[in-house]
């Protein structure tokens, strides 16, 4: 198992996910290689962070930073994937641990979660935020794009309806309706209208995302068309 391959798996390794024989391999490239060694402890101080965090009080200009930094994130995630299967189990365990123990609203959670997600990025692309095209091998378990219709499109080989429901959640929204469509699920949801380009926007953090200029139906829901592939 070569470096890029450790790194995308190492998530799942340090939360014992991995089948046997990839849970030694892994192991084995580790202790071989120190890049990949300090990569594990940078991941395992990050879970040390979201098991600790605790009521926070935002600056005043917290949202407006965090929304810059989104800015600049799609500039470098319009064509290319960064790692989204670790990425989004580290974006949904945080999400979890800040709005059990967070005292802010749940918008502003979110908007913290996105902050904390920004730093995990930037932990696998092997240094501080740069608009660069990152270097390692990205997965290719979820691509999102958002289109009409419908709105927005996730292509997954597993179950990330949980996932996609607590980020409508912790925007505020709901899910309106859900539908089996083949082997797709459409789900028609509401976020709060100030939120809405906030949650439109976090979606760049997931992916491979495409924005048209209309992203909702007739009766202004958000349509997001789930695909197991």
């Amino acid at each position: 198992m070569n470096c890029n391959e450790t790194k995308e798996f190492l998530f799942d390794y340090l939360k014992n996910r991995l089948p046997f024989s990839y849970q030694q391999d892994v192991q084995q490239h580790l202790s071989k290689c120190p890049e990949c060694r300090a990569h594990e402890e940078e991941l395992k101080e990050l879970f040390e962070l979201l098991d600790t965090a605790g009521p926070i009080e935002p600056s005043a200009d917290f949202v407006q930073r965090v929304m810059e930094r989104i800015e600049r994130l799609e500039k470098i995630e319009q064509r290319d994937k960064g790692p989204i299967h670790n990425l989004i189990l580290i974006f949904k365990e945080f999400f979890k641990k800040l709005t059990e123990k967070s005292c802010w609203p749940v918008p502003a959670v979110a908007l913290a979660t996105i902050a904390i997600a920004i730093v995990a990025t930037n932990i696998f692309w092997q240094g501080p935020f740069k608009v660069t095209k990152p270097t390692m091998v990205t997965t290719k378990e979820l691509k999102i794009n958002v289109n009409i219709p419908p709105s927005i499109i996730i292509e997954s080989q597993r179950d990330i309806l949980p996932d996609v429901s607590s980020l409508i959640e912790g925007y505020g929204g709901r899910i309106i309706g859900k539908k089996q469509q083949g082997k797709a699920i459409i789900l028609r949801i509401k976020i709060p209208k100030k939120y809405e380009r906030s949650f439109v926007e976090s979606l760049r953090l997931l992916g491979d995302t495409r924005i048209g200029n209309r992203y909702k139906n007739e009766n202004q829901e958000i349509i997001i068309k789930i695909l197991h592939t």
